[in-house]
C-alpha cells in the first residue's frame, strides 16, 4: 500500500522535529565563539599570521589572559586558534594542548586516551550517543614533514548551516621524537571541505606503533 501524501507530511514532519530537537542540544558557540562573527569581537584584527595549512587563511592565536578576556577558556588547554579568511569572519575555533615531547620508544598516546574521555563529556553534555561521534584517521599531505590526525567528529546542523564538532590528536615524528597535540573545536562542514579534505589522506586507524616511526620521508 503506497503512503498518502498527508502521511509523507507527517512523516517529514516529525523527522523535522527530531533533528531540530538533536541540533537545539549541539552547541552554537564553542569557548563563548560564534561561527561567522567578526573576529574583531574576540581578537584584534590586526594580530594575525597567513596560515600554511590551510593556505589562504589567517589565524588568531589567544594564550594571555588579556587575549582570552573575551572568550570563554577551559583549563584543559594551553591556548585557542581562530581561523579566518581575508573577510575576518570567523571559520573556526580550535583549543590545543600540547604534550611533552617523547621519544618513540615511550610513547602510549596519552593524547588518544583523552579524546576517547572528551568524547564521554562532550556526549554527555549535548546528550547525544558518544557513538555518533565518527573516528576518521588521516595524514596531512605535505612534502616538507608528516602529521598524523586522529579524529572523532559528530556534524549537525543550527540554523541552516552544517557544523563540525570535531576532538583531534595530531601527531609528528621527528628524529625519535614524537610530538603530540590535543585540540577541541568546531568548524563550518564548508570550511572543512573546501579547505581541509584537499589536504587529508585517508588512512586505517592509526596504531601507536605507527606513530612511533621516524616519518620523515613517508
Amino acid at each position: 500500500m503506497k503512503p498518502t501524501f498527508s502521511k509523507i507530511i507527517i512523516y517529514l514532519i516529525v523527522v523535522n522535529f527530531y533533528q531540530n530537537l538533536m541540533a537545539a542540544d549541539l552547541p552554537e558557540k564553542l569557548f563563548g565563539v560564534k561561527l561567522k562573527d567578526h573576529i574583531a569581537i574576540y581578537a584584534d584584527k590586526r594580530k594575525y599570521k597567513e596560515s600554511f595549512m590551510p593556505k589562504g587563511t589567517l589565524s588568531f592565536k589567544l594564550s594571555t589572559k588579556d587575549e582570552l578576556k573575551e572568550i570563554k577558556p577551559n583549563d584543559i588547554f594551553d591556548y585557542y586558534y581562530l581561523t579566518t579568511k581575508k573577510d575576518l569572519k570567523v571559520l573556526s575555533i580550535e583549543a590545543i594542548k600540547e604534550y611533552p615531547d617523547v621519544k618513540s620508544e615511550n610513547f602510549n598516546n596519552v593524547c588518544l586516551s583523552e579524546l576517547q574521555k572528551l568524547n564521554k563529556t562532550l556526549a554527555d553534555l549535548y546528550n547525544v550517543n558518544p557513538n555518533k561521534f565518527k573516528r576518521r584517521d588521516y595524514k596531512v599531505k605535505d612534502d616538507t614533514f608528516t602529521y598524523l590526525i586522529q579524529t572523532k567528529s559528530l556534524n549537525y546542523r543550527i540554523g541552516g548551516e552544517s557544523i563540525r564538532l570535531f576532538i583531534r590528536c595530531g601527531h609528528i615524528g621527528v628524529k625519535g621524537q614524537v610530538v603530540s597535540l590535543l585540540s577541541l573545536g568546531f568548524m563550518t562542514q564548508e570550511h572543512f571541505k573546501k579547505d581541509w579534505s584537499p589536504l587529508l589522506e585517508d588512512m586505517k586507524l592509526i596504531s601507536n606503533d605507527f606513530i612511533k616511526k621516524d616519518l620523515r620521508g613517508f
